[in-house]
């Protein structure tokens, strides 16, 4: 009896080599890969808010510059001579006895509020003309910056002027606007530098919710004259400051530099009156954790860094904060630590499961293997050995692993010659039967096109009751009733180049796919299996997929058709303000209307391309010219290359090179190449286009892009359907292209040699291809 086994040995022996090392490198690679995705947070919060912090103040000083230029223009303006002439018929007095404005047919203009309780004198009257001269500044500043909602001025007077347009039911017939925050930061003894300053969150008399004001004050030969206010709605600069996402619980903030909330997104769910301010500050949090207010005063303090503290269900907070210098705010960002260390947490829990299951396996391994190895061997050699001695029996198996694999191999070799002719016979059953279940026409042929033999639907399809009946018939003769071999037959190409073909043929309005595979003997041809399967309904269903693309592709060009036209339509509108405004100018007024003929064409031009690329060809294989082609589709997603900053440079001979084919079939894949390029570019680079003859009359279109690289792996993968690497990509663009350009009897291939190239080879004119679906 053997008490140690050679195989016991050896399980214990890997136990010992395997498991302990791989014990030791897990506990390694898992404390290191914590430190890894900590640091590699950190960097990433770091760069985050710093990108936050510039794109803020960016945008804010940009606010800011704007009212200190209008409150100089209001100081300019009310320095002048003051204009006494009769005041506009669209002011007056409401049935509440405010002075305000008439609001008209839109909101295009300014409206202006004086309580009920102020009287209009000649300087009031003199302020409402002279502050209309400042309408278009002020609709500039709201125009050419989305955050803001709101830009007005107050005189110290008390007469308020704001655009866009503003119903004067906001505000009570004697509410005075300076007694109000946004005037009262910025004048007196709250504002001695007579500065830009900004307020803290208040709730916007106009309903837009939780804002901010930039308050400039403007002065007259030394007095104040009033103060320049431009209003941003914090829910539309959060797009700025919260357009990402760090798990559920990362968020963004913004204090000021005494620790009062100036953003914070929980703020924007709360509804309060018009007029208060939000008044929380989170210095003077008492109820916040100790690790939480060092971090307040850190920020407070003007510091750049990125702390930790644990909040009242212990749970690890990471915020990374800097401040906004220009504006003394500052901006952190804060997420919990669940939510940036999962991928360790699982990585850990992983590789601990996964030791246990390992060790549990190799114990389970070396039990079974003792039992079960040892015994059987010895069985087999006693089996072996009467085999020696001249009795030809069966073994006995009693596993079925490598031993009882060796135990059948002894038995097959014992039943070989017994079981030889019948397992032939079921072979050829067998064979016969997978043969004649096969779906469509399948059948052997020889070289001079006569049938050997045909399955059981080939013979239905020919009314045939069996094989015999059609057995050397020709095979052009039984299915297409024709005296010789169609052009361009499969079966044919594949006698000639000992290669397997296939082609897409019409026959009674169905449309089949007939594939020819030779077959070999002493490196000859003697036969040929072919098969053909009906595939109209596969064929029709890729033609709605290749409509739904091209739709999809009409609708973003569309898109940017819709955004071109905009900007003529904002020059007509200008001008026809400017004829307005110019009546006793003619030579001002032909300026504009030639403007506005100019815009008429340009728009005509772009709707002109539209309709052009959007019309269905109603010839199916045409000359098309190549280069007209690459431009209309260029001109047609201009805007997403201005968008996104896209260099498009495109080579051309000097003579037009054409292509042969179907033309709504060319829009599609060129269109949708292009439209690849773009989007592997999100942060701008070079589009580069060339059209070129080559050998046999073909037209060669490269399309390389500067933007993100294909993997080498992928190069293979991205013609196959529903392969993808965008996020939210369906993975049948590229299939559709590579099919249309089959169709039309091309080749197209991707390549990485520094850059992405899209290359695509089409027929310069008709070639032989084109009688492939007619035969």
């Amino acid at each position: 009896m053997i008490k140690k086994s050679f195989v016991r040995r050896m399980m214990i022996l890997f136990i010992v080599i395997c498991l302990i090392p791989f014990f030791i490198f897990t506990s390694i690679f898992v404390n290191r890969t914590i430190g890894i995705e900590k640091e590699r947070v950190e960097d990433s919060l770091s760069a985050l808010v710093e990108e936050k912090a510039s794109v803020l103040q960016k945008d804010l000083k940009n606010i800011e510059n704007e009212a200190v230029n209008l409150a100089q223009w209001a100081s300019y303006t009310m320095e002048e001579t003051k204009d006494l002439r009769e005041i506009s018929t669209e002011y007056g007095r409401n049935e509440e006895y405010v002075f305000e404005r008439d609001k008209g047919e839109g909101q295009a203009k300014s409206n202006v509020f004086l309580p009920n309780d102020i009287e209009l004198t000649p300087e009031l009257t003199a302020e409402v003309i002279n502050t209309e001269k400042m309408e278009g500044a002020m609709a500039s500043i709201f125009q050419q910056n989305p955050d803001v909602t709101y830009t007005y001025l107050i005189t110290a007077n008390g007469l308020l002027r704001v655009y866009p347009y503003l119903d004067n039911d906001t505000f009570t017939p004697d509410h005075d606007q300076r007694s109000d925050y946004f005037y009262t930061r910025a004048v007196g003894v709250n504002n001695p530098e007579r500065k830009a300053v900004w307020t803290n969150p208040y709730y916007d008399y106009g309903g837009n919710g939780w804002i901010i004001t930039c308050s400039c004050p403007f002065y007259v030969n030394e007095k104040l004259g009033g103060v320049v206010c431009v209003d941003v709605s914090l829910k539309n600069l959060a797009g700025s400051i919260a357009d990402f996402r760090l798990g559920n619980s990362g968020f963004a903030f913004v204090i000021s530099e005494k620790g009062d909330v100036i953003y914070h997104p929980e703020m924007l769910d709360i509804i309060s009156e018009m007029g208060d301010q939000f008044q929380i500050n989170l210095l003077e949090q008492r109820n916040s954790p100790e690790g939480y207010q060092r971090i307040m005063k850190d920020m407070t303090s003007g510091k750049t860094g990125i702390e930790t503290y644990y909040d009242g269900n212990h749970e690890e907070h990471m915020i990374s904060f800097t401040p906004i210098s220009a504006l003394n705010w500052s901006i952190g960002i804060e997420v919990e630590r669940s939510e940036y260390s999962v991928g360790a947490s699982y990585l850990t829990m992983g590789f601990w499961g996964l030791l246990a299951v390992l060790l549990l396996i190799c114990l389970l391994m070396a039990w079974i293997l003792s039992r079960r190895v040892t015994q059987p061997i010895r069985n087999l050699t006693v089996d072996v050995q009467k085999m020696a001695d001249g009795e030809f029996g069966q073994v006995r198996v009693t596993t079925e692993d490598e031993i009882g694999l060796l135990g059948d191999a002894f038995n097959l070799m014992s039943n070989e010659i017994k079981d030889y002719t019948t397992s032939l016979l079921y072979r050829k059953n067998q064979l016969e039967t997978v043969f004649n279940s096969i779906g469509g026409v399948m059948m052997i042929l020889k070289p001079d096109f006569s049938i050997v033999m045909m399955n059981r639907e080939g013979l239905e399809t020919l009314n045939a009751n069996s094989g015999e009946e059609i057995l050397g018939e020709k095979c052009y003769r039984l299915l297409r009733m024709e005296e010789e071999p169609c052009r361009n037959c499969p079966v044919k190409q594949t006698l000639e180049n000992g290669s397997s073909n296939h082609r897409e043929m019409i026959q009674n309005q169905n449309i089949y796919d007939v594939a020819s595979y030779p077959v070999f003997e002493n490196d000859k041809i003697e036969e040929v299996v072919v098969y053909r399967r009906k595939i109209t309904e596969q064929v029709m269903m890729e033609r709605e997929l290749f409509q739904s693309e091209k739709m999809a592709g009409v609708g973003q060009m569309v898109a940017g058709v819709t955004h071109e036209l905009k900007n003529p339509l904002a020059i007509i509108k200008g001008a026809l303000y400017l004829i307005r405004a110019n009546k006793d100018h003619p030579e001002k007024q032909e300026e504009a209307v030639k403007e506005i003929k100019a815009s008429v064409s340009r728009a005509e031009k772009i709707i002109y391309n539209m309709l052009d690329f959007s019309k269905a060809s109603r010839i199916e294989k045409e000359l098309i010219n190549a280069g007209s082609l690459l431009e209309q589709i260029l001109l047609l997603v201009r805007q997403d290359f201005v968008k996104r900053r896209i260099n498009v440079k495109i080579d051309l001979d000097e003579n037009p090179i054409y292509l042969y084919g179907n033309g709504d079939s060319f829009k599609h894949i060129f269109l949708n190449i292009i439209t690849n390029a773009i989007d592997a570019m999100p942060q701008g680079g070079d589009l580069h286009l060339s059209v070129k003859k080559i050998e046999n009359d073909r037209t060669e279109i490269i399309i390389s892009n500067t933007g993100e690289k294909i993997e080498d792996e992928n190069l293979g993968k991205i013609f196959q359907p529903f392969f993808t690497t965008k996020e939210n990509g369906t993975g049948l663009g590229l299939w559709i292209v590579a099919k249309e350009v089959s169709r039309n009897g091309g080749t197209i291939q991707a390549f990485n040699d520094g850059i992405t190239r899209m290359g695509v080879v089409l027929p310069g004119k008709e070639t032989d291809h084109e009688e492939n679906l007619n035969d």
